[in-house]
């Protein structure tokens, strides 16, 4: 099965250089024109800024870059065709407030569910997971779901060793496994198995089990 869902755990563009590869590559055998760019977890830096950034990294690749600020009333039905979807990082808590609140969350469910390639970045990959507790930003939310793309993982991003008993205590909270990637680090899922990939590790985390790294492969 290819895969269809990218995280990256954070960093800068070095940090993410092979999971940004994987994904590329996917976007070239599919076909596809280019990608959508979604920056709104960023509320304080200009969003032209990120474009310049964002295009820095991907513009030479694909033949084109479009980027979303407003997510009212944008559809993604057949899109799925066209373009990949790129959903940046920044604060957890207002990128799932936003997503949830222009109902884009049925879009990006949707989206996938119909084959279409989505990357998340750090915030970005936290919202694709079961439950956003792993940020802290959104520690203590009202609202806490993510769109559970990811095999029922919650996804924890930036991770070091010293989050590790936190972690553990959220796994117990949200009442189930994490997905905790360092920066360097990446995940390739195909909607049934989870894929490392870049020099840094994945662990998963849950209560009962110790901090187990990820290998080649896990089932989901």
């Amino acid at each position: 099965m290819v895969e269809r869902i990218f995280l990256g755990g954070g960093g800068n563009k070095e940090a993410s250089k092979q999971i940004d590869e994987l994904f590329i590559n996917t976007i070239k055998e599919g076909r596809l024109e280019g990608i959508i760019y979604i920056p709104v977890a960023l509320a304080s830096k200009p969003y032209e800024n990120c474009l310049e950034w964002f295009s820095s990294i991907f513009a030479s690749r694909v033949s084109k870059i479009e980027m979303w600020i407003n997510l009212e009333n944008k559809v993604l039905e057949g899109v799925e065709k066209k373009m990949a979807v790129y959903i940046g990082g920044g604060d957890t808590l207002r990128l799932m407030n936003l997503i949830r609140d222009s109902e884009f969350d049925k879009q990006i469910i949707s989206f996938v569910k119909n084959g279409g390639v989505v990357y998340g970045g750090s915030a970005g990959a936290i919202i694709l997971g079961k439950d956003i507790r792993t940020a802290p930003e959104a520690r203590n939310s009202e609202q806490t779901e993510g769109l559970d793309l990811i095999g029922g993982y919650s996804i924890a991003c930036h991770y070091k060793t010293n989050n590790f008993s936190e972690l553990m205590k959220i796994s117990k909270i949200v009442e189930g496994k994490i997905l905790a990637i360092e920066e360097n680090a990446g995940i390739a899922f195909n909607g049934r198995e989870i894929k490392p990939v870049g020099s840094g590790k994945s662990f998963i985390i849950k209560e009962g089990l110790d901090n187990l790294p990820i290998g080649d492969i896990i089932t989901s």
